[in-house]
């Protein structure tokens, strides 16, 4: 098997094959890219990448296109996520997974064995669960 060397020199080369194996591509085209974005003309800058924020085991994330807020399922309980990743928790709802549904300012949500909505007032959070 043919071993492609780790750096070559950057010079001319065709970009990133992400499509044939690594080992039937030749030193012209790069083989891994990791956290880098590529441009058109083959240029290479460096991805900001991330960062965690939170701990914990999160589904079912969804956030409000018109500014009501982000929420999650964290560990089992619902939780609103605030812009500082600080939590607070709305109620436990288990390890399913949640659908949200946002209608006239007030969001739904619902899984197999839970069924609820959550109304912003004056900064407020209020649930109700049905």
């Amino acid at each position: 098997m043919a071993k492609h060397p780790d750096t070559f020199p950057y010079t001319s080369w065709k970009g990133l094959n992400n499509i044939s194996n690594p080992e039937n591509t030749s030193d012209q085209f790069l083989k891994k890219a990791l956290n880098i974005n590529l441009d058109k003309t083959g240029n290479i800058s460096k991805r900001k990448g991330y960062t965690k924020k939170i701990n914990g085991n999160f589904t079912s994330l969804w956030a409000s296109e018109n500014g009501l807020g982000c929420y999650g399922v964290l560990n089992g309980d619902l939780v609103s996520i605030y812009s500082d990743y600080t939590t607070s928790v709305i109620q436990s709802v288990g390890s399913e997974r949640l659908s949200f549904e946002e209608i006239d300012g007030i969001i739904y949500y619902n899984s197999n064995t839970t069924n609820g909505i959550i109304v912003i007032v004056n900064n407020s959070i209020y649930f109700l669960e049905w």
